[in-house]
């Protein structure tokens, strides 16, 4: 179900972005996947669109189709145009991988970054590794960010299949920075501490939790500065998951825990 409904909420960016022929589409919908309507346009084009677009358009690659999913991509490493909390930086050489907590998937849907270079200018390489259950492709990316991920500069891309080739990249189109939560805001939405056991291991965390006042769905970050950015696990639950309203993995909007983290992450596409 929810693999199907990341890769229909896929499919959906495509099909907006051709019918329109709207940079802005992508913007839009980067920013609604943290919004339980995402989920939920993304359930119903799994199911109607998902599957005969995938086949048609999404398995060939298409240039309106890579520029769409490269942003999907960013957007989910990157937190783009969304809220996002990270308590502590990476190190050159520092890598993160999360894994989607999937109810019936084949496989494991992940995504893995890792922090390459800093440049004497201050600017980033970053490396972006993504595997779609659904489909089984597994694509890398690797950016070169301005300081503070202000911006993105430059952009290598490996398709399956295909040789290491370079993108081209329009200013604002490809890369939204995230909103940042100021520390006042992030210290009032603290619950309190807890220790959560995930795929890499059992910490002790700060529970953060900001509750919508409209639908009652919440955004819930696991926090410890032992690893890498900060965060253990991200949750966006929907409205009445926490009272038992909804049951399974379908209370979650969107649901990733740590996987793996370490050191020593060196290019794979040749890029410096």
């Amino acid at each position: 179900m929810r693999g199907r409904a990341i890769f229909g909420f896929i499919s959906a960016l495509l099909v907006a972005a051709i019918l329109t022929g709207c940079a802005k589409v992508v913007k839009t919908a980067v920013e609604s996947t943290v919004t339980t309507a995402a989920r939920r346009t993304g359930e119903v084009v799994g199911e109607t669109l998902g599957e005969k677009i995938g086949r048609l358009i999404v398995r060939r690659y298409t240039p309106q189709f890579v520029t769409l999913y490269v942003s999907y991509i960013l957007g989910y490493a990157f937190y783009s145009g969304g809220y996002w909390i990270e308590t502590r930086g990476y190190e050159p050489g520092e890598w993160t991988r999360w894994v989607a907590l999937e109810e019936g998937a084949k496989g494991k849907t992940w995504i893995e970054k890792a922090l390459l270079k800093r440049t004497e200018e201050g600017n980033e390489w970053w490396k972006v590794k993504f595997y779609d259950a659904q489909s089984g492709d597994t694509i890398v990316l690797e950016g070169l960010f301005s300081p503070n991920m202000g911006e993105l500069l430059r952009l290598r891309i490996k398709l399956p299949g295909k040789e290491p080739s370079e993108l081209p990249v329009a200013k604002g189109m490809v890369y939204i920075p995230p909103i940042r939560l100021s520390k006042e805001s992030i210290e009032g939405a603290t619950v309190g501490e807890e220790t959560v056991v995930v795929p890499a291991g059992t910490f002790k965390t700060k529970h953060i939790r900001y509750i919508s006042p409209a639908t009652g769905a919440t955004m819930e970050w696991f926090i410890c500065d032992d690893v890498p950015g900060g965060v253990v696990k991200y949750l966006s639950r929907r409205a009445g998951a926490e009272k038992g309203e909804v049951e399974g993995l379908d209370r979650y909007n969107f649901a990733f825990e740590l996987e793996a983290y370490g050191k020593g992450a060196t290019s794979e596409l040749g890029s410096f």
